[in-house]
């Protein structure tokens, strides 16, 4: 079990390696992905059609979930505009569950940003709150947080989520557009 770990954050701390080299996050790839890419490099256009969904009240962003085996995430999904003709990427995130297990995640978080730390130079900024998706406030995300000078975002954070919610513990890895994250501050959940 702890080799299988460790070779899973040797693979996290990897697949960072491209951000140290990069002045903004379009550099940054997860999944071979960036955003600016057109998703139609990876999908076809009847595959993303027919899985776009929308994850939050207000539909100005739709959420594509990439099928792809990994032994380093269990799921990647991409964010691009509802009404874009292009497809291009406006965010990624990587997850992997931690079921029933914050401790696991808590850990993975910081080894995995301490890694970001080393490569990028950068610090991250440190944040908690309960979940927005979760109105009995009893789900908390735990933030580390990059911000660069264009106003896009590098967030590897984990999500201690409700018994009540059903959902598992999760590590996310995600990166954001500075439209994509202006929209999740500020109008996600405005319908």
């Amino acid at each position: 079990m702890f080799v299988k770990i460790l070779i899973s954050v040797l693979v996290i701390i990897f697949s960072l390696q491209s951000l140290s080299n990069a002045d903004n996050i379009e550099e940054f790839e997860l999944e071979g992905m960036s955003i600016g890419d057109s998703l139609l490099d990876f999908m076809s256009k009847s595959s993303i059609d027919s899985d776009k969904e929308a994850l939050y009240p207000n539909k100005k962003f739709l959420t594509v979930f990439y099928e792809f085996k990994s032994d380093q995430y269990d799921d990647i999904q991409i964010d691009i505009l509802s009404n874009d003709p292009k497809y291009l990427i406006h965010g990624v995130e990587a997850k992997k569950y931690f079921p029933d297990n914050i401790k696991g995640c808590l850990s993975r978080q910081k080894e995995v940003s301490k890694s970001v730390i080393e490569l990028t130079g950068q610090k991250f900024q440190e944040a908690s709150r309960p979940h927005r998706g979760d109105e009995t406030g009893k789900s908390i995300v735990y933030f580390n947080s990059w911000y660069f000078d264009d106003g896009s975002t590098l967030q590897v954070y984990c999500t201690d989520w409700s018994v009540e919610k059903g959902h598992h513990d999760e590590l996310k890895v995600s990166t954001a557009s500075k439209d994509l994250f202006d929209f999740i501050l500020n109008d996600a959940y405005k319908k």
